[in-house]
């Protein structure tokens, strides 16, 4: 089962990517997806649409095991003022390994 580790509050989120979409909220098996799926705190303002950038999260680790950054993607991530390296969106980021194990900190987590 697949992994999604949050770095904020330490949940860890293990689901069986075959069973994807969770929640209908980004891409299938999407990060947004995942977290959703056990109603954890993630900001989505667009419904994992890509129309936005509220769902931006920081890939600590496991980064390999999704899929690449696509034109829209890195246009919106273009925009977003807390950008960083490793910066990715989590409607868009699908994790392609149903053993992977993903960190993430969530870039406009409310403290």
């Amino acid at each position: 089962m697949a992994s999604v580790t949050i770095f904020d509050t330490d949940e860890r989120i293990e689901v069986d990517l075959t069973e994807a979409p969770f929640q209908h909220q980004g891409l299938p098996g999407s990060i947004l997806d995942v977290i959703l799926h056990v109603d954890a705190d993630i900001d989505h303002a667009c419904q994992g649409r890509c129309s936005c950038t509220t769902c931006m999260v920081y890939v600590m680790r496991g980064a390999e095991h999704l899929v690449p950054i696509d034109a829209a993607e890195k246009e919106r991530l273009g925009k977003c003022r807390d950008r960083r390296r490793n910066s990715r969106l989590a409607c868009k980021a699908v994790i392609t390994d149903n053993d992977a194990d993903v960190l993430v900190r969530v870039a406009y987590f409310p403290y």
